[in-house]
């Protein structure tokens, strides 16, 4: 069974289930290894339906008649949903946040890496948000753009998109090449070596980008959680993730 480096933290299904209790149907467009099931059934929601991109991670769930995970690419979202006959006012989804667990390289030493191609064991498909890096080279933001514009199209009136995110910070370099996303990102110290700590700030970058696709940011809610442990900045985490609940306007 191949691993998944970030899954839906448990810490947070208490949140999750009260944000979803009382739908039809849930659908996940980031889906994983289809948490998603789990806490549909934990909200006494009767439906569920996931799309992942990663073959391996989309076929360890077992689907049944209302649970259901494809191998699928988001990018298409409202013709796979057309295509399995699913019809939803509400999807949950955690993205990803654009931070190390995106890098991809092969790895020089022996040193523990928890990312998505690491723990996949080959390249990730094209298409993969797990590999692209937050206000880099646009292709994160072009990407989850996308996506969340097809969660858009596929709602009603007052549907939800409820989305699970994070900040994080970052170490580099200066002077340095400007960030093309530089109201995203706050320095938050000077260290030696030319270097800087930042704290990039994915959550704001989401909010701003669905609400200006069409949605209204309903809900916001902060949850400490238990944060990977790997690398070189493993003590200095962003303290907790977010959640944060949209409704089409």
């Amino acid at each position: 069974m191949t691993n998944h480096p970030a899954k839906f933290s448990k810490t947070l299904y208490e949140t999750l289930i009260e944000t979803i209790r009382g739908e039809q149907n849930v659908v996940d467009p980031f889906a994983g290894v289809s948490r998603i099931h789990e806490i549909a059934e934990l909200a006494e929601v009767p439906n569920s339906f996931g799309i992942e991109l990663e073959q391996e991670w989309a076929e360890q769930w077992t689907n049944t008649p209302t649970r259901q995970t494809v191998t699928g690419d988001s990018r298409d979202l409202c013709e796979i949903l057309q295509t399995h006959n699913i019809q939803t006012q509400c999807f949950l989804t955690s993205s990803t946040y654009g931070n190390r667990m995106a890098d991809h390289h092969t790895a020089k030493d022996k040193s523990t890496r928890n990312t998505y191609t690491h723990q996949l064991g080959h390249p990730l498909t094209e298409g993969n948000t797990g590999m692209m890096h937050f206000a880099h080279n646009g292709q994160y933001e072009t990407t989850h753009q996308q996506i969340w514009q097809q969660c858009h199209n596929h709602l009603n009136t007052n549907g939800k998109l409820i989305l699970n995110i994070s900040n994080f910070l970052r170490t580099r370099k200066t002077p340095g090449p400007r960030s093309p996303l530089k109201q995203y990102e706050t320095i938050t110290e000077h260290l030696n070596n030319n270097k800087i700590r930042v704290l990039c700030q994915p959550t704001l970058w989401h909010t701003h980008t669905l609400q200006q696709i069409g949605f209204t940011l309903t809900n916001q809610q902060h949850t400490k959680t238990r944060r990977q442990k790997q690398g070189a900045n493993n003590n200095i985490r962003a303290p907790h993730e977010t959640i944060l609940t949209f409704t089409k306007t």
